[in-house]
């Protein structure tokens, strides 16, 4: 936790408290249009606001519902935080480009079932 004094760890400092490296390096994205539950391309994508991660909208609230049924919490079977049904939006863009890639007979930019943002 900070203190709100000083910058992360490895954060260089001025005088005046300014970072100063402010830029800001993502790495390459990859984002799948198969669904980490069935494996299968996504039916009407749902992303949690939570930890980002699409499925198909009947695959996991089945698998929340299965999960309130054993008197666990859900999570998420990609990174296992904890998710609910409120967390969850259907995710109109990532729809899209999972139909143009199944028109296209599966393919995107030479992958299969991934395309790299």
């Amino acid at each position: 936790l900070s203190d709100g004094e000083g910058g992360a760890e490895g954060e260089t400092q001025t005088q005046g408290g300014e970072d100063e490296d402010e830029d800001i390096v993502l790495g390459q994205v990859q984002r799948s249009f198969k669904c980490p539950l069935t494996r299968k391309y996504l039916e009407d994508p749902v992303t949690s606001a939570v930890c980002k991660h699409s499925y198909s909208r009947a695959a996991i609230l089945e698998h929340i519902r299965k999960s309130a049924g054993k008197r666990t919490n859900p999570r998420c079977p990609v990174c296992n935080v904890d998710i609910k049904e409120d967390d969850l939006s259907r995710d109109k863009e990532l729809d899209r480009q999972v139909r143009r890639v199944v028109r296209k007979g599966g393919r995107s930019k030479g992958e299969r079932g991934v395309v790299k943002l």
